[in-house]
């Protein structure tokens, strides 16, 4: 026999016979006492008593009504290019677009942030690299 053989042996035949032999043999020797959980069982013992039940009353819920809070930063400059450049070196990407309802016009915007001093800390950062003006505005739902 080579080494190949006996490793073969050992691995496909005593292994599983030592892991699972006692479990096959048990299954083998209680085949008519077991029972298979996706059986039906036999409804035996029915009484003919009609069991109503009347719903009980709930309480009433009281609804809150939640104020959604968010703030935007408003740029209040016109020159975009210039405002992009500002705004890549701080790492914001992309801006928002907001009516304004004054002067009927767009609006640059950075936001909304959920936060009030995670804006206020972006504004006073980019106050500080260029001097622009920048409004920190609330939006609430």
């Amino acid at each position: 026999m080579t080494n190949n053989y006996i490793t073969i042996v050992i691995v496909f035949l005593f292994i599983p016979l030592f892991l699972f032999g006692e479990s096959v043999i048990t299954y083998v020797s209680d085949r008519g006492k077991i029972t298979y959980s996706l059986e039906i069982p036999k409804n035996r013992g029915y009484s003919g008593v009609d069991d109503t039940f009347l719903p009980s009353e709930a309480s009433l819920v009281k609804e809150k009504r939640i104020i959604k809070r968010s703030w935007i930063l408003v740029i209040e400059s016109q020159n975009n290019k210039d405002i992009q450049k500002l705004l890549d070196t701080v790492g914001v990407k992309n801006l928002i677009s907001i009516k304004s309802d004054n002067e009927k016009s767009n609006l640059n915007a950075i936001g909304p942030f959920l936060d009030k001093d995670i804006a206020l800390k972006l504004r006073d950062k980019i106050i500080n690299l260029k001097n622009i003006n920048i409004s920190l505005k609330e939006i609430t739902e």
